[in-house]
């Protein structure tokens, strides 16, 4: 059917060398062109791929503009990223410090833990709106370095703050798009759980938003001590301790707890925290919480844990808002969708070994939560949760 087209052999050496050399430059250009196309395609594949590189970097970094989460999960403490005070601090202040950041959403999901956690993150909270005793710099010659920073129009400031937190609560209202850089709100988010010292901490914030089934309070301290005398006697073992200093052993578990002691622990540790907890919470939700008078009626500060509804009522949260809710009004607000979390690790190019690094720090985690449990004692330290 079909037949192949004949060709008749070069009958001279020139006729064999033309044709050899024209088959050559046919291939030649073939070749060319392939490879012109593949390296076009080439360059265009890693300049993409160092665009997204570099793209990545930039919102890693927080180099774009974006909305700076904080979290605070489980119990409050050292050794987690999310529940240690120092950590949790020092990620709010770089959060708020950056000028790309237009807001920090602090989403808290905690029961409480130690007192000293909830004080580092109340304190770093109050000192953003309110800083006090700022260091100076000075140059060599002795004089303070000056700033082109001109000073805030305060009353502005506070207009544009009302507004935004009255929008963030109920979700309706007018904004002007010009003061999206006038005052950066530091607000709570809840979503099942913010009592004891999850609470004291939030409780500086600007703003505290909860879901509607969300347990919100326990405002208190305690202490567990375990009195283990008794099993001693049984078990007819029995333990002397050496001391010197009359209550170095006050709390020892092999006697039973003495009323000298129990009345020094309660007046000098138990009460003074749960004095300095109420004062906080009371400057920190200053204008919003109810009147002395009326928490000692109904127990504000007894430890009791409320339901959103009711801690409205309270003044302990803002409104009724959930996490979701939350950042839509964010992120309409502020023209921007992009959320970066600031105190958990970061996976980013930078650093090849961040996922080692990051199970590193999770054996350590757990090795030392071992530890504590085998050494672990009948005493524990005050704690508000």
């Amino acid at each position: 059917m079909f037949k192949k087209k004949s060709t008749k052999p070069p009958a001279t050496f020139n006729e064999s060398f033309n044709s050899q050399a024209d088959r050559f430059f046919r291939m030649f250009k073939i070749t060319a062109a392939s490879k012109m196309v593949m390296t076009g395609v080439a360059v265009i594949a890693v300049g993409f791929s160092f665009y997204n590189l570099y793209d990545n970097y930039m919102e890693t970094e927080g180099n774009r503009t974006h909305i700076a989460v904080i979290k605070i999960t489980g119990e409050m403490g050292s050794g987690s990223r999310t529940g240690d005070g120092v950590e949790i601090a020092q990620a709010i202040s770089k959060a708020y410090n950056n000028p790309n950041v237009r807001a920090v959403l602090i989403e808290a999901e905690s029961g409480g833990g130690g007192p000293s956690d909830a004080i580092l993150i109340y304190r770093k909270l109050q000192e953003l709106h309110n800083p006090k005793g700022q260091i100076k710099l000075i140059n060599a010659g002795g004089f303070p370095s000056t700033s082109n920073d001109p000073s805030p129009d305060l009353s502005k400031v506070a207009a544009v703050k009302k507004n935004v937190l009255s929008i963030l609560g109920s979700g309706v209202g007018q904004f002007n798009v010009d003061d999206r850089t006038a005052y950066k709100p530091v607000i709570v988010s809840v979503k099942t759980i913010c009592a004891s010292a999850c609470y004291y901490a939030a409780s500086a914030a600007d703003a505290i938003y909860a879901d509607s089934n969300a347990l919100i309070g326990s405002i208190g301290v305690r202490m567990e001590h375990w009195d283990v005398s008794k099993v001693m006697d049984t078990v007819g073992v029995r333990n002397e301790t050496l001391i010197a200093g009359e209550f170095k052993n006050a709390l020892d578990p092999y006697r039973p707890l003495t009323a000298t002691t129990r009345e020094f622990m309660q007046d000098e540790i138990l009460d003074g925290m749960h004095k300095s907890f109420i004062s906080d919470v009371e400057a920190g939700r200053k204008g919003k919480i109810v009147n002395p008078e009326e928490a000692q009626s109904i127990g504000l500060f007894s430890g009791k844990i409320w339901m959103t509804p009711t801690a409205i009522k309270y003044g302990l949260i803002d409104a009724d808002v959930t996490t979701v809710e939350l950042r839509e009004r964010l992120s309409t607000l502020y023209g921007t969708d992009k959320f970066k979390v600031y105190n958990e690790a970061q996976r980013n190019l930078r650093s090849a070994l961040g996922m080692f690094a990051s199970l590193a720090s999770s054996l350590e985690y757990v090795n030392n939560t071992l530890a504590g449990i085998e050494s672990s004692s009948s005493t524990s330290t005050p704690t508000m949760r």
